[in-house]
C-alpha cells in the first residue's frame, strides 16, 4: 500500500534518496533516513528540527559521495554470475559509511523490529554494532587478535569497532581501561575521532608510551629487570610467531 507522508516523505533537493519521518507534530522534529539493502534495512542519520533538514541533507549527500570513493575492504573477485540482489548485498557488505561531520567511519548500531519494545522499556539495553560479515568475524573473536593486511584492507575499521565493542561489553566494569598505540599522530587522531573520547580510553603514539613508562617505572618498589634475550624484535616475531602461524592460518609473512 501507499506510505503515509508523515511516516516516509521523500525529500527533494538531494542527490541521494533521503526520507523524513515526523517524530511528533508538536516538537517539529524529523527523523532523516535512507534505505539500505532494498527496503529491508533503513539507516537513521539524524533526529533534528525542521529548520536543520536542508543543511543535514547536504551532509548526508556529501558522506555518500565520499563513501563511494573509499572502499576499506579488499576487492572481491567474482567467480560466478551474480543476481542484482547478490550485487546489492555485496555492495552493502563492502560499504564504509563516513561520518557526515568528519572523514572517519560512521559508528552504526543495529536494532531489529522485534527488539524495539525491549529497547524502550529496558534502560540497560545496548544496541549491537553493525558490522559486515568479515568485520564481525574479526571484531567478535574472543581473546587477543593479530590482524595483518595490506594498506586499505580495513584493518583500522576493525580496530575501531573492536575498541567500541570491548567498551560496550565492559560498560559495567569500573576498572576497565583501553589503550590504543600508534606510530603516527595522524592515525592516533583518526582512531580517537572514529571511536570517540571516553574516560576509560587513552590514545597515544609510541614515543608517548615510552616517556610514560620511563616516568613511572622508577617509582616501582621492585627493581627493573631487563633481559635482552626476551626483547621481541620484528625478525624474531616473523621467525618464531608469524612463520609458525602462517602454516595453519594461511598468513603471508
Amino acid at each position: 500500500g501507499d506510505r503515509s507522508r508523515i511516516l516516509a516523505k521523500r525529500l527533494k533537493g538531494s542527490q541521494s534518496t533521503i526520507f523524513e519521518t515526523y517524530l511528533e507534530q508538536k516538537s517539529g522534529h524529523r527523523i532523516l533516513w535512507t534505505e539500505r539493502n532494498g527496503v529491508r534495512e533503513i539507516l537513521i542519520w539524524y533526529v533534528a528540527k525542521h529548520k536543520a533538514v536542508s543543511r543535514l541533507m547536504q551532509l548526508i549527500d556529501d558522506s555518500q559521495r565520499r563513501g563511494s570513493r573509499q572502499r576499506m575492504s579488499a576487492p572481491k573477485f567474482e567467480t560466478h554470475e551474480q543476481t542484482p540482489l547478490d550485487r546489492n548485498n555485496t555492495e552493502n557488505e563492502n560499504e564504509v559509511v563516513l561520518d557526515p561531520m568528519g572523514n572517519v567511519p560512521l559508528k552504526m548500531y543495529e536494532i531489529r523490529y522485534d527488539e524495539l519494545e525491549e529497547a524502550i522499556v529496558d534502560d540497560s539495553w545496548v544496541p549491537r554494532l553493525h558490522l559486515s560479515k568479515e568485520e564481525r568475524s574479526v571484531v567478535e573473536t574472543r581473546g587477543t587478535v593479530l590482524l595483518l593486511g595490506r594498506s586499505g584492507t580495513g584493518k583500522t575499521v576493525c580496530i575501531c569497532n573492536r575498541i567500541e565493542l570491548d567498551r560496550l561489553r565492559s560498560s559495567q566494569d569500573a576498572s576497565f581501561k583501553q589503550l590504543f598505540v600508534a606510530r603516527s599522530t595522524r592515525l592516533k587522531r583518526y582512531v580517537a575521532g572514529a571511536v570517540g573520547h571516553h574516560a576509560c580510553a587513552s590514545y597515544l603514539v609510541f614515543d608517548e608510551v615510552v616517556k610514560m613508562l620511563e616516568a613511572r617505572l622508577p617509582q616501582l618498589e621492585n627493581g627493573r629487570i631487563f633481559l635482552p634475550s626476551q626483547r621481541m624484535t620484528f625478525g624474531k616475531f616473523k621467525t618464531l610467531i608469524c612463520s609458525v602461524s602462517s602454516k595453519t592460518i594461511m598468513i603471508d609473512p
